[in-house]
């Protein structure tokens, strides 16, 4: 019988190690990207639904369907169902023109996504996404027929949580003053029960978490 070297033995452990350690990792970028480009159709779903924009709701919808084959391959199958079951609640609400019914559900399904990313990504991109999820989510609840303060609260709640775990990692001083002032009008606009400022200080978020992901981009 032939001897097999003990060097060759350890080269090939170590070409598998490094093999496998290279898989892992681009399997793992791959599955942050296809999250990234799922959650971009439900941000502008739920804005055309608050803008009552029945053609952008329309191609927002038929996109997310499209994509859906793409997401297969990285998320769970009770995730898929539940994106599933909010695409088909949206289409009915598209055909009754229930814009608040299609905001609500889009918010829902990007949080989902959101959930997933900090399953995967422990790190500040997480965080941002889910202060962008509090901004979109304020506003879907403002439109709905019946205010709804407790989740209203709940979710600034959070927010705030959120933002307190990641701002120290936010080099840019400026960026995070606006920050802090942001999640404090929500909180106030929330104690006081102010529509009007409750809605202004959500889209100063929205508008800021479009700077937050510049600037932690550019930090990498």
């Amino acid at each position: 019988m032939k001897k097999n070297n003990p060097l060759s033995i350890l080269a090939a452990v170590l070409f598998l190690t490094i093999f496998i350690s290279h898989s892992a990792a681009a399997q793992h970028e791959n599955r942050k990207e296809i999250l990234f480009e799922a959650m971009s159709p439900y941000e502008d779903l739920t804005e055309f639904a608050l803008a009552d924009n029945a053609a952008g709701v329309e191609s927002a919808i038929r996109s997310l369907i499209i994509s859906k084959p793409r997401q297969k391959a990285v998320l769970p199958k009770h995730i898929i169902d539940h994106l599933s079951d909010n695409i088909e609640k949206m289409a009915v609400a598209q055909n009754s023109g229930d814009y608040a019914v299609i905001a609500q559900c889009a918010v829902d399904s990007y949080k989902t996504l959101v959930d997933e990313l900090e399953a995967a990504e422990s790190d500040i991109q997480a965080g941002v996404q889910y202060l962008d999820f509090v901004g979109f989510d304020v506003h879907a609840l403002l439109k709905q027929k019946e205010m709804d303060w407790e989740s209203i609260r709940t979710v600034v709640r959070e927010g705030s949580s959120r933002w307190n775990t990641i701002k120290r990692r936010v080099r840019n001083k400026a960026l995070k003053d606006s920050m802090d002032t942001a999640i404090g009008g929500l909180i106030a606009a929330t104690e006081s029960g102010n529509r009007e400022m409750l809605a202004f200080a959500a889209q100063i978020d929205l508008d800021l978490v479009d700077l937050l992901e510049v600037s932690v981009e550019s930090e990498k």
